[in-house]
């Protein structure tokens, strides 16, 4: 009833044409019902354009509700939240993208 994930992604994240943001997630996930699972994640993503280059931390709690959970499809709806904690600054302010404000950590 106890299952582990790992999932890893990149994409064109703060700023699309210009921002990089790679990310991984890895958790656990307790089934109580077939129909639902209880899970918490640690996240890292690494955020790159001109102007930034960080790194991010955080820790999710989340649930799943699996309306279709049959041996070869699964279709869910997630819901969670949590926090985030950047090594420095994000984003930071870049006039060369429009952008005057700075984030914080």
């Amino acid at each position: 009833k106890i299952v582990w994930f790992d999932e890893f992604g990149v994409a064109k994240g703060y700023n699309p044409s210009f921002t990089t943001v790679w990310q991984n997630n890895a958790g656990l996930l307790y089934f109580p019902r077939r129909w639902l699972a209880l899970g918490a994640e640690f996240n890292t993503y690494h955020v790159t354009d001109e102007v930034n280059n960080t790194w991010g931390f955080g820790l999710r709690p989340f649930v799943r509700f699996y309306p279709l959970n049959g041996s070869r499809f699964r279709l869910y709806f997630e819901s969670g939240a949590g926090v985030m904690y950047f090594l420095e600054k994000f984003p930071q302010p870049s006039g060369f993208f429009g952008d005057n404000r700075t984030g914080t950590n």
